[in-house]
C-alpha cells in the first residue's frame, strides 16, 4: 500500500431510510454515499447461472459508505453516530440493539 494513500470508507448496511441517513451524515459535514465504484458483487460464470450472486447483489444495494480514516479530527466518529442515529432509531432491526448498548 501507498503510505500517503489513507483514505478508508466505513461500510453501513442499511435495511431502510437509507436517503434519509446519508442526509444525516452529509448535514453534519461528512460525504456520505451509496455506490463504490471499485465494489461490486462480481457476477457468476455463463454456465454456472445458480452461482449469480443474488445476496451480495441485495446487500450491496443497502451498503452506505462512510468516510473514516485516521486523519478524521478527534471526535468525528461520535458526531457522524450522533448525525445518523435518529435514521437508524427508525430502523427495528438495529434500535433494540441500541437501547441495550
Amino acid at each position: 500500500l501507498n503510505s500517503e494513500i489513507t483514505a478508508i470508507g466505513f461500510m453501513v448496511l442499511m435495511s431502510r431510510s437509507i436517503r434519509l441517513y446519508i442526509a444525516a451524515c452529509r448535514r453534519a459535514g461528512f460525504d456520505a454515499a451509496r455506490g463504490a465504484s471499485s465494489v461490486g458483487a462480481v457476477a457468476a460464470p455463463a454456465d454456472r447461472p445458480d452461482a449469480e450472486p443474488v445476496e451480495a447483489r441485495r446487500m450491496m444495494n443497502s451498503l452506505v459508505f462512510l468516510p473514516a480514516y485516521p486523519e478524521l479530527p478527534v471526535g468525528s466518529l461520535a458526531r457522524l453516530a450522533a448525525a445518523a442515529a435518529p435514521t437508524t432509531l427508525m430502523n427495528p432491526r438495529v434500535a433494540p440493539r441500541l437501547r441495550r448498548a
